[in-house]
Parts: C-alpha cells; structure tokens; sequence
C-alpha cells in the first residue's frame, strides 16, 4: 500500500508541476523555423503598424485563407478587400503570435500557432481576441510568402462539443 502511495503522490507532482510547461516553451527553433517565425512577426508587426500594403506582400498570388466563422475559404482577392476593411474599422494594437510546431521542408513550411490580439474600433473601444491559427508557407525571391492559412477564435473552439 506504501508503494502505491508514493507513485500516487510522485504522478500527482508530476502533474501539478507540468501544467506551465507548454511544447513551445521547451523547443529549441533550427535556423530555417527561426526564419519562417521571424517572417511570422514581421507580418504581425506590419498589421500593427496598419500598413495594407506590407500586410498584403505577404500574400502568395494564389492564397486562400479560411476563418472558421465564415462558411467558405477566401481568395487573395476577397481577403485583400476584408484587410481593407478590417483597417478602416479598427487599429490592432497588438499581435502576440506563439508557436507551437514549426514544420519546414525545403522552401514550404507549415506553422501551427495560437495568436492573441487587442484591437481598438473608430469609438475607442478594446477588443481582445485569441485562437488558433495554421498557416502554409513559400520561400519565393529570399521571402516567405502565405499560401495559405485556416484559423479559428479561442471562444468558438470552447463552445465544441468534446469527443
């Protein structure tokens, strides 16, 4: 009975000192996924500095992007229009972007991530938003481009029924 209490009380240490600890905390980058994340925070600080032009450069000519709020996948086309009009509506003050899994394969890389963000609106109003966020990526010309990316809000997902 002894026996089962100390390797009852080692897994309950274990699980009470494990909780902080997350993947990308512990994860030492390789060169290329500290390029492709340096690429991430670069689009991440063009949309806090609200510029549409550098936001859109990230853009590969056959992107697609889809919100899972929304019931289809967006062109290049359509997602310029929604950054235009996400821009004239509110001011992203910060992107806080970590990364849990960082996959490159020669000039294409995938990204896993969760994403925090605080927007202002035209009245001054704070928004905070968070979720997840997967993006596919192209080396193209010395630059990583977003060939595409599917992202979902942190309160959509904890509205999901559980398996």
């Amino acid at each position: 009975m002894k026996h089962f209490t100390n390797i009852c009380c080692l897994w309950a240490l274990l699980f009470i000192a494990l909780p902080g600890t997350s993947p990308a905390a512990a994860q030492e980058w390789s060169a290329a996924q500290k390029e492709v994340l340096a690429s991430m925070e670069a689009y991440a600080a063009a949309w806090e500095g609200g510029n549409q032009e550098e936001i859109v450069s990230y853009l590969h000519p056959d992107f697609h992007s889809w919100n899972f709020e929304e019931d289809f996948p967006r062109s290049r086309p359509s997602g310029e229009k929604k950054i235009e009009l996400f821009l004239r509506k509110y001011d992203l003050i910060s992107m806080e972007l970590r990364p849990l899994a960082i996959q490159v394969f020669g000039d294409a890389a995938v990204v896993h991530l969760y994403f925090e963000e605080i927007m202002r609106d035209s009245t001054g109003t704070h928004t905070n938003s968070s979720g997840r966020w997967t993006v596919s990526l192209l080396k193209e010309n010395g630059k990583w481009v977003f060939t595409s990316f599917a992202w979902i809000s942190t309160a959509l997902v904890h509205d999901w029924p559980r398996h």
